[in-house]
């Protein structure tokens, strides 16, 4: 619909793996959106330093300020929030539980505390100026699949830097929505997309899915899983 769109990703979403798994993902983000714009595109990536040192990898198409694709380049903390050997078993949730003081990003140019961290998002808010913020639910609803840990500590933390983003930019004065998505637990919910919608959202996904040997691919029975 031609809005600005910026998407700050925390983690690699490694999964343990070293770098050609996590930058074959970010590859695949780049995929997604394209397949959205509807047209070939080069994207332009720039290193950005935030002001407590760590650094964030910024892509968009070029020539296209609206669509920016942020990455922290976090460690995955696995489903359990157990974390990865590679990574020092590492996890937000651990960070965000006090289990761990810092957490150091997969490229080892950045550390973070938990305070690092909701100070970041809030200066990245404060830049990027969201009239909406849509984040992963920091609540699991599942009863059979549960969400990953890493999308639930993510939830606390945005909530954490939008209320800290409200009360620096707006006074409390002005509250922007704050929107939450449920994660694997919406397998347990019936289907509600369908049609052009469906397929679009296929499109996206199996862009995305070209870059990612652990995805499932058009010609695999990926409604199964």
């Amino acid at each position: 619909a031609g809005y600005c769109v910026h998407t700050i990703y925390l983690t690699a979403g490694d999964a343990g793996h070293d770098s050609f798994y996590w930058l074959g993902r970010e590859r695949g983000a780049q995929e997604a959106y394209q397949s959205i714009i509807g047209k070939p595109t080069t994207w332009i990536e720039r290193t950005i330093q935030l002001k407590g040192g760590q650094f964030v990898t910024q892509a968009n198409p070029r020539g296209n300020n609206n669509i920016k694709l942020l990455f922290m380049h976090l460690p995955d903390g696995n489903l359990r929030s157990n974390g990865f050997a590679a990574n020092n078993f590492a996890s937000l949730a651990k960070l965000d539980n006090d289990q761990i003081k810092t957490i150091s990003s997969v490229d080892r140019l950045s550390t973070y505390t938990r305070e690092d961290i909701v100070t970041g998002l809030t200066e990245l808010f404060a830049a990027l100026r969201p009239t909406v913020i849509r984040t992963q639910s920091s609540t699991d609803t599942g009863v059979k699949i549960h969400d990953h840990s890493d999308h639930l500590a993510v939830g606390r933390l945005v909530r954490a830097a939008y209320i800290r983003y409200e009360a620096s930019a707006f006074a409390n004065k002005l509250m922007i929505p704050l929107e939450y998505y449920t994660g694997y637990s919406i397998a347990e919910a019936p289907s509600n997309v369908a049609g052009e919608e469906l397929a679009a959202k296929e499109r996206a996904f199996f862009a995305y899915a070209e870059h990612d040997p652990a995805a499932c691919r058009p010609e695999q029975p990926c409604w199964q899983t």
